[in-house]
C-alpha cells in the first residue's frame, strides 16, 4: 500500500496521469466558461469515496475530474465498455464497470472487489449513488451501493475511509460555454460513524448499518447539491439570491458559488411560495426586456462608466479573436449547432463534451500538424502557444459582444415605464429574501435561557432545544 502521508506517493495524483489531466482540462476549458469551486480539501489524500449528484451524464465526470486534486476511479455503467475504442479509454482512466443487467449480468462481485482494492490503496473512488442521470433539479432515491462499498472495504480491513458528498450545480447543463459550480459537502468519517453505532455483529445488523449509512449519505448529498421542487423554483430562487447579494455589494459581481449556496438554503426554508412567485415574475420581466439584474440594479449610467475599461480591453482583444475565428470557426460552429438540437438537457450534457473533444481535438491536431509541416518543432511550439490564446480571445470577444448587442437591442424597452417596473419588482425580490434571512437570524439569535423558577432537567432540555 502506498504511503498516504507523502503527497508525492499519494495514489492517483495527477503527476502520474499528466496526459489524462491535460485532456480533461482541455475539454472542460472548451465546454464551460467557468468551473467554480469552494474547496475540495477532504479529497486530497487517503481512501475517499466521493458521492455526487448525477444531473449531467458524462459532463458530471468531466467537471469533477477537472477540479479534483487527483484522479478518481469512476464507477460507470458496463454498457460503455461495449464500444471498442471507448472500452480502451475507460481502462486508461481507471474506470470500474457496474453491471445493471444490460449485458445479461447483475453480478457486481468484481466491481465491489475493485472498489475495495482501490480504497485499500488509498485511492479516490467516485460513484453517482442515484444510479441514473436526472432531468429534475433534485436528488432522487439514493441507492445502497455507496454504503455497501464503504462498509465492505472497512470490513476487509481498510481504515480511515471518508465519504465525501459533492454537489454539481449547472447554470445551464445543456448550454455551450455555460458556468458550473462544484460544492463539497460535510464529509462522513466512516470509522467514527460505525463506532458510534457499534460494529455489526450479525447479517441483520450489517444490513441495518448499510441502510442507516445510505440515509446519511442522502442527507449530506442533498445539503451540498441542488435539491429544488422543480425548475421554476430553482431559477426563481437563484434570481432572488443574485438580486439580494448584489444589493449588499453593488459594485462587485456575484459569484455563482455564493448565489447557488444562498438559493439552496432558501429552498430549505418553509413557506417560500410568495418569494418564488415574486422572483419568478422578476426573472420573466428581465427575459422579456433582455435586461440583466446588474442593469436593473445599477441603471445604464453607472454601467456605461464601468464599461469603458471593458470596452478598451475588448477592442485590444479583437485582433487575436479574429485569428481565433480563423482557427476555431469550424469546431465552434459545430459544437454550437449541436447545443441547439432538441435533446433532453441531461442527454445534451453528455453529448456536449464528447462533441467538443472530437471537434476541437481534431482541429488542434490539424494546426499542430500544419505548424510541423511549415516550420518543424518551432511551428509545433508556436501552434501550442497561439491556439489557446486565440481561443480565449475569441470566446471573450464573442460572448461579451453578444451580451452588448442584446442590451443595446432592448435598451429602449427597459427605459421609462418598463424600467420603473423592473426596479419595483427587484425591490420586492430583495425584500422577500431579506425577510427570510432576517427571520432565520432572529431564530438563531433568540435567547435560550432557562425560564425563572424552572430547575428540572426535563425543562432545561426542552428550553435549550428550542421547543
Amino acid at each position: 500500500m502506498a504511503s498516504i502521508g507523502d503527497p508525492g506517493r499519494t495514489p492517483g495524483v495527477w503527476a502520474r496521469h499528466r496526459g489524462l489531466r491535460r485532456l480533461v482540462d482541455a475539454v472542460a476549458w472548451v465546454t464551460w466558461r467557468e468551473v467554480a469551486i469552494d474547496d475540495l480539501n477532504a479529497t486530497d489524500s487517503g481512501p475517499v469515496l466521493l458521492v455526487a449528484n448525477h444531473f449531467g451524464g458524462v459532463s458530471d465526470a468531466v467537471v469533477l475530474m477537472s477540479v479534483l486534486p487527483r484522479r478518481p476511479r469512476i464507477l460507470a455503467d458496463d454498457q460503455i465498455w461495449k464500444v471498442p475504442v471507448v472500452k480502451q479509454f475507460m481502462r486508461w482512466i481507471g474506470a470500474i464497470p457496474v453491471h445493471r443487467g444490460h449485458s445479461g449480468s447483475t453480478d457486481n462481485t468484481d466491481m465491489f472487489a475493485s472498489a475495495h482494492d482501490a480504497l485499500a490503496d488509498g485511492e479516490l473512488v467516485l460513484i453517482f449513488p442515484e444510479g441514473i442521470t436526472r432531468e429534475e433539479p433534485s436528488i432522487g432515491r439514493v441507492r445502497s451501493g455507496a454504503a455497501r462499498i464503504a462498509t465492505g472495504a472497512r470490513a476487509a480491513g481498510v481504515s480511515g475511509i471518508r465519504i465525501v458528498p459533492v454537489g454539481i450545480h449547472y447554470d445551464d447543463k445543456a448550454a455551450f460555454r455555460s458556468v458550473v459550480y462544484v460544492r463539497e459537502g460535510e464529509p462522513i468519517d466512516l470509522d467514527a460513524e460505525i463506532a458510534a453505532a457499534g460494529d455489526p455483529v450479525d447479517e441483520q445488523e450489517d444490513r441495518d448499518e448499510v441502510e442507516r449509512l445510505t440515509e446519511l449519505i442522502a442527507e449530506r448529498l442533498r445539503a451540498s447539491a441542488p435539491d429544488y421542487d422543480d425548475w421554476r423554483e430553482a431559477r426563481a430562487l437563484q434570481m432572488g439570491a443574485e438580486a439580494f447579494l448584489r444589493s449588499l455589494e453593488p459594485d462587485t459581481s456575484v459569484p455563482v458559488s455564493l448565489r447557488d449556496r444562498l438559493a439552496a438554503w432558501l429552498a430549505t426554508r418553509q413557506d417560500t411560495a410568495q418569494l418564488v412567485d415574486v422572483a419568478d415574475d422578476y426573472r420573466s420581466a428581465l427575459a422579456q426586456t433582455g435586461a440583466t439584474d446588474e442593469w436593473a440594479a445599477k441603471g445604464a449610467a453607472r454601467l456605461n462608466r464601468r464599461r469603458i475599461l471593458t470596452v478598451l480591453t475588448w477592442v485590444l482583444m479583437v485582433p487575436y479573436a479574429l485569428l481565433g475565428l480563423g482557427a476555431w470557426a469550424v469546431p465552434s460552429a459545430l459544437t454550437w449547432s449541436v447545443s441547439k438540437l432538441r435533446l433532453a438537457p441531461a442527454v445534451m450534457a453528455t453529448v456536449m463534451p464528447l462533441v467538443a473533444l472530437a471537434t476541437f481535438g481534431a482541429t488542434s491536431g490539424f494546426w499542430i500538424w500544419f505548424g510541423w509541416d511549415r516550420s518543424g518543432e518551432s511551428g509545433v511550439v508556436a501552434a501550442m502557444v497561439v491556439l489557446p490564446i486565440t481561443f480565449a480571445a475569441m470566446g471573450l470577444v464573442i460572448e461579451r459582444g453578444l451580451l452588448w448587442v442584446r442590451w443595446l437591442r432592448n435598451r429602449v424597452r427597459t427605459l421609462g415605464r418598463r424600467g420603473r417596473q423592473l426596479a419595483d419588482l427587484r425591490a420586492e425580490v430583495v425584500t422577500a429574501v431579506a425577510d427570510e434571512v432576517t427571520a432565520h437570524l432572529r431564530a438563531e439569535l433568540a435567547p435560550r435561557t432557562r425560564p425563572r423558577g424552572r430547575s428540572s432537567g426535563a425543562d432545561a432540555v426542552r428550553v435549550e432545544g428550542g421547543a
